[in-house]
This record gives C-alpha cells, sequence and structure tokens, in this order.
C-alpha cells in the first residue's frame, strides 16, 4: 500500500505540527500515521458530497478503500515479532438517528465496536476506561467533556510493544556512565543529553 503510507504520513505530520503548535512547551507528543488513518478513515465512511471528495484525496482513498483496510489489518496482525492491537471504537448519541449502512461499514472496514449512549458523565467515564484498557493503562483519559452539541466520538488506539530493529547499545560510556547523544527535538535546537 505504497500510495497509502505517502498520503498517512502527510497527515501524520500535519497533525504533528499542529499539535506542537497547541501544546505545552517540553510536552512529549507521539502520533502515529496508521493510527490517524483509522480515525479518519471512520470519518470518511460517514460522509458525502464535497466532504468526502476531500477526505478521499487526504487518504489516498479510492474504490477499494474498505478493502483495503481490512487487508492491512490482516497484515499487521500477523506480525510475529512484536505486540499490535489496534481497537477502534464508534461512541454515538443515544436518540440521534446514524444510518445503519454507516455503522455496519465501520465494523467491518475497522472492526470497530459502536456504543449508543447518553452523553453524560458516565459515558465519559466509560469511554475513557476503554480508551486505558485498550492502551495497557498507557492512555488513561482521552477526554474531560462532553460537549452538549457532540453527537459521535470516533476513537482508535494502538498498543505497540516490539523490539527496535536498531537497538540502542547496551554498553555504556568509558568510566560506566551513560552515554552522552544529541537529541533532535521537533521544536528548537538540538542539544546534548545522556542515554
Amino acid at each position: 500500500f505504497p500510495q497509502a503510507r505517502v498520503s498517512d504520513h502527510r497527515i501524520a505530520l500535519t497533525l504533528h505540527k499542529r499539535a506542537v503548535a497547541a501544546g505545552k512547551k517540553g510536552e512529549n507528543l507521539m502520533l502515529s500515521p496508521y493510527s490517524a488513518r483509522q480515525a479518519f478513515g471512520m470519518a470518511y465512511l460517514g460522509a458525502a458530497g464535497a466532504t468526502r471528495a476531500e477526505m478521499a484525496a487526504a487518504l489516498s482513498a479510492g474504490p477499494a478503500f474498505e478493502k483495503e483496510e481490512l487487508e492491512l489489518r490482516a497484515a499487521l496482525a500477523s506480525e510475529k515479532d512484536c505486540v499490535l492491537r489496534v481497537a477502534n471504537a464508534l461512541w454515538l448519541k443515544e436518540g440521534f438517528p446514524f444510518l445503519e449502512s454507516f455503522i455496519a461499514r465501520v465494523k467491518e472496514a475497522f472492526a470497530a465496536e459502536v456504543f449508543v449512549r447518553g452523553f453524560g458523565p458516565a459515558a465519559l467515564a466509560e469511554l475513557n476506561a476503554w480508551a486505558k484498557k485498550q492502551t495497557e493503562g498507557k492512555i488513561p483519559k482521552v477526554l474531560d467533556k462532553l460537549d452538549p452539541l457532540d453527537r459521535a466520538v470516533l476513537l482508535n488506539a494502538v498498543y505497540f510493544k516490539g523490539k527496535w530493529r536498531t537497538a540502542f547499545p547496551k554498553t555504556q560510556a568509558r568510566g560506566g556512565g551513560p552515554r552522552p547523544e544529541t537529541f533532535r527535538p521537533t521544536v528548537g535546537d538540538p542539544f546534548r543529553t545522556e542515554l
């Protein structure tokens, strides 16, 4: 899926730049291109007209988009040298109509769980608990509140644990202490630190 990968990275880099600009100085930030594709892909399945056309261009989504997602998910699930779990969820506000075809397509193409809830404190707690469980506790909370105007929330969680293709050397610097390395942050100048 080379074309999909190019668009995934373009979307992820754009999101990363915006998140860095909006974030707190010194805050860590990690963004998965695959995760971004999953979230935007679920939204794409519910879009129509000009919005759908723009999203298709951004995602490089052609007629086989849903089939490609299934194949990519199967390929990632077959990885033997790591633990990779991808979870998607569609939280829908109770009392609002959603097309059954949209819900079915999101379930099929993205293996999404679907929850229909009143969007109050209990739903918020359940939503955050879902994210915490899917990420092995690494992300304990994804939302602070649900706005009364919210009608749907699309969530994607990726849990990955694997070995580096090129691991950090286990040897230490001469003298037994940590090794100095140059760190290149997204914003700001490179600086030396000890690893």
